[in-house]
């Protein structure tokens, strides 16, 4: 008798145990996967830069961005992107060859767009090149501020890639920030003016020269009407970046991005810099201070601004010194001071503003640094707090 009440037990706990489990099956939450949308085909792909074209410190920098998000007007949410619109590919080479004798390196940018509508339909389009731009000098860093911070009027910053460059003029070294706004896409100046003139498709005009007049054709056209030769030709459209008179040019859409350079004062070496809305920071190498935080113009609505005095981007584009130049009115302010000085024989560091856990204007930064010092390896991580700028920074540093 007590061995069949024992079975009967064992039976109803196991039977009420696996009632449980397959509840909990059925009602499980299902794990996030990625799921393969599309794989694009071989023959959509863009071509990879030659590497006889590109320096020997060469990075190069990859984003992926969709080209507009839809208006906040309350039927969705704010980071629902256009589809419409499309999706931009934009590429950066640090350290591009020139032909200039006085800029041998200069950094690349090359900005690409694509319909999205083949994630549904399947038919899909090859990248459609907008512009390339060439910098006047190598790029240090870059940075791509996603965060959208909300306007006071209900609008969104717009979406900002911020490109460090620097141009060693003789005993010295002028540091320049270009910050490309990603959702100002606007027609070139004078397009319509220089397709009338070139004919359309003017990419297409030079299929019947030789190799070396179909480079001669491209190149006019680049410098003279800045209009872009066939990205597909590696041989014709590296040689016409390359040349000593590139600036920029602008494809079939004729459109490019609205951009603003700024300079940062001093000639040392920028180690790290971050944007975030209109606050720009960056550390530098043996300064005296921690980090520097620079409040860009900016108009109402995020979109920054430059005064008339200030360095354009036709200017930047041309070299021109910035010491000629009125800088547009910035408010600096100067993190705190460093109580030790390293000679790091390597280093990686890194530096970003953080959401603010203070009501009211307060400022948190992070910033994070390793190296190694003779025979010793460290790093530190490192929050910093300031409710107003007029205060001290309230910092905690963890040190291994």
């Amino acid at each position: 008798m007590s061995y069949r009440l024992r079975t009967r037990q064992g039976v109803l706990v196991a039977v009420g145990v696996l009632y449980v489990m397959v509840l909990a099956w059925f009602n499980r939450q299902p794990i996030p996967t990625a799921t393969l949308v599309h794989e694009t085909d071989s023959n959509m792909r863009l071509r990879a830069t030659s590497s006889e074209r590109l320096g020997t410190a060469n990075r190069d920098m990859h984003w992926l961005e969709p080209v507009q998000y839809l208006d906040d007007n309350g039927t969705h949410a704010a980071s629902v992107l256009d589809i419409d619109a499309g999706l931009l590919y934009i590429r950066l080479h640090t350290e591009y060859r020139t032909t200039r004798p006085n800029e041998p390196l200069g950094g690349l940018l090359k900005v690409y767009r694509k319909n999205l509508r083949f994630a549904a339909n399947g038919d899909e389009t090859a990248w459609e090149l907008l512009f390339v731009e060439r910098l006047p000098g190598p790029v240090r860093r870059a940075h791509l501020d996603r965060t959208r911070l909300r306007n006071e009027d209900g609008t969104y910053a717009p979406r900002n890639l911020a490109v460090l460059y620097y141009m060693p003029r003789n005993e010295t070294i002028a540091y320049r920030v270009r910050v490309y706004e990603l959702e100002a896409l606007q027609p070139e100046t004078g397009f319509e003016a220089a397709v009338a003139s070139a004919g359309a498709p003017w990419w297409k005009r030079a299929a019947g020269l030789g190799a070396a007049e179909a480079a001669v054709h491209a190149q006019h056209l680049a410098n003279r009407d800045h209009l872009c030769p066939d990205d597909a030709d590696d041989d014709v459209a590296d040689s016409v970046y390359a040349g000593h008179r590139f600036r920029h040019c602008v494809g079939s859409a004729g459109l490019t991005m609205r951009t603003t350079d700024f300079a940062l004062a001093g000639a040392l070496e920028v180690l790290e810099f971050s944007l975030r809305g209109r606050t720009l920071l960056y550390s530098r190498l043996n300064d005296v201070v921690r980090f520097r935080m620079l409040e860009l113009p900016a108009a109402l609505n995020g979109s920054l601004v430059s005064s008339d005095a200030g360095i354009s981007s036709d200017m930047a584009r041309d070299g021109l010194q910035g010491s000629a130049y009125t800088q547009p009115d910035m408010v600096q302010t100067r993190g705190p001071g460093v109580t030790e000085l390293l000679r790091d024989i390597g280093s990686q560091s890194f530096l970003a503003q953080l959401q603010s856990t203070r009501p009211g204007g307060g400022v948190d930064v992070f910033q994070a640094h390793g190296g190694t010092t003779g025979d010793t390896f460290f790093f530190s991580f490192s929050l910093l707090q300031n409710t107003t700028l007029a205060r001290k920074w309230v910092h905690e540093d963890i040190k291994r």
